[in-house]
């Protein structure tokens, strides 16, 4: 095995050992606090078949998040923000900037993955050059297919969260305490929801916003009265 295929692999074995680190450290926080993170989830792989503002705001809380806690020492040194605060803060101004302009979503959720996958294949030996090419390549994937782009972004996440709120909200149940011992599980149950969001969110019409860039002034669509 090649070394960008051993990384990968490396890599995936850490995100799945990571989930179930997750589902063990939710659950002492009990049923309650596992409901509503579930219930965060299930918002964010169906809100966005009718509301796609709600969707970039939504995806622009996890990418904030999700950003903050990749970039906590860096934060921490020259902002003298804790982890888990910077985490929040990320949170509020991913959710407020992708609210505000939902047409930036797709561009966050295209190039936040990106420069993860880069950072793992380095240019001229230099992870920050991978990171930047792939962040650019994920950014122009979101310019060339907004909606489908940023609701799979939106749907992993919430996928994420969906299955680790319900093994912490059904704790008690044999079923759910088999299923959160099983990172592998946990990683398939993410993957099926990831894609069901995607395939539902991706494909409607939303009735309000748009991921999309908005439309040049005076712009009409071709045999529309001037």
């Amino acid at each position: 095995m090649n070394g960008p295929l051993a990384a990968a692999a490396a890599r995936l074995g850490e995100a799945v050992a990571a989930l179930g680190a997750a589902a063990a450290a939710l659950r002492p926080f009990g049923p309650w606090v596992g409901a509503l993170v579930a219930a965060a989830g299930v918002a964010g792989l169906t809100i966005g078949a009718r509301h796609a503002r709600a969707l970039a705001a939504w995806g622009g809380a996890a990418a904030g998040a999700l950003a903050a806690a990749a970039l906590h020492r860096p934060i921490q040194a020259h902002l003298a923000l804790s982890p888990s605060l910077a985490v929040w803060a990320g949170g509020a101004v991913g959710a407020a900037a992708c609210g505000l302009f939902p047409g930036v979503f797709p561009l966050v959720a295209g190039a936040l993955p990106g420069a993860a996958l880069g950072l793992e294949i380095p240019l001229a030996g230099e992870p920050a050059l991978g990171a930047a090419a792939g962040g650019l390549a994920g950014a122009l994937a979101g310019i060339a297919a907004p909606r489908l782009v940023g609701a799979a972004f939106a749907s992993f996440v919430a996928g994420v969260a969906a299955v680790l709120g319900a093994t912490a909200a059904l704790a008690s149940h044999p079923l759910a305490r088999e299923l959160a011992a099983r990172p592998f599980a946990l990683a398939g149950l993410t993957l099926v929801l990831g894609i069901a969001g995607t395939a539902f969110q991706g494909t409607r019409p939303a009735a309000r916003a748009t991921l999309s860039p908005p439309e040049a002034p005076g712009a009409r669509s071709p045999g529309s009265p001037p």
